[in-house]
């Protein structure tokens, strides 16, 4: 199969896109023909490495032990090992991919195929695209249990605009003068405006299908800013760093 892989920390320019081999499902595991993926800024930091405790948090020190990133994808499943009865080959499906790599990190979208647990899966919504179910997983899950925060806004502003007795919740960090803001900020327990950091299960079937539900309902709508084919998957990057994108930016890896 084909996937985007890459052996050294760094920019977009780092990505390379070369035949490696096709995954099989062990038992209580299931193979997805990847449609989309959906990248985040999660993908982001583990291409970099930067903070550079992403590198002790299970990507490695000096070269990365996933090759293959992608946190979300949406595809149809091929093919279910022993023991798996909630899903059948040709059953479109979302998954969050949390867990599947190296150190329990996501990882392994950006590929033709790969393997994932159930548990991280749930049924695409008739009437949703592969693009658009790829947006949903991580983005969504934390907005379901955080309010779809992103930490990019300096503590002091946060702070301005928060009504005394208000909590403050933060969604993960880019730099370490940002982790050490939040957390001595956290440790102010008297402070009128609390302060907390909010860590979420985003591989959670429960919330995808949650998920799923509003957006069958109408509650909800995935919103795009662009999707690029296989072969643009460092242009994909490169828009994902920016920090500009209106949308979830999705790569079409149906494509390849």
């Amino acid at each position: 199969m084909k996937a985007v892989v890459y052996d050294r920390y760094g920019g977009p320019d780092r990505l390379r896109i070369e035949e490696t081999a096709t995954p099989s499902p062990g038992p209580g595991e299931v193979l997805i023909e990847v449609k989309s993926a959906g990248l985040n800024s999660y993908d982001w930091r583990n291409l970099n490495a930067k903070p550079w405790p992403v590198r002790a948090m299970g990507q490695g020190l000096f070269r990365p032990k996933n090759r293959i990133l992608g946190s979300d994808v949406a595809g149809v499943v091929k093919a279910v090992g022993d023991g798996v009865d909630s899903f059948r080959p040709g059953n479109a499906v979302l998954a969050c991919l949390e867990g599947n790599g190296a150190g329990g990190l996501a990882a392994g979208g950006l590929a033709q195929f790969v393997v994932a647990k159930p548990g991280g899966l749930a049924m695409i919504p008739a009437g949703l695209s592969f693009d658009q179910a790829a947006a949903i997983p991580m983005a969504g899950g934390t907005a379901l249990t955080a309010v779809d925060l992103v930490a990019n806004r300096p503590m002091g502003k946060l702070r301005g605009i928060t009504k005394p007795g208000g909590v403050i919740a933060v969604v993960g960090f880019w730099s370490l003068r940002r982790l050490a803001g939040v957390g001595l900020a956290g440790l102010r327990k008297k402070a009128p405006k609390r302060v907390v950091m909010v860590i979420t299960d985003n591989k959670n079937a429960a919330y995808l299908r949650t998920l799923g539900q509003m957006v069958a309902a109408g509650q909800i709508t995935p919103v795009l800013d662009q999707s690029y084919p296989f072969s643009q998957v460092k242009e994909a990057f490169t828009h994902l760093g920016s920090y500009h994108a209106g949308g979830k930016i999705t790569v079409q890896v149906g494509t390849a």
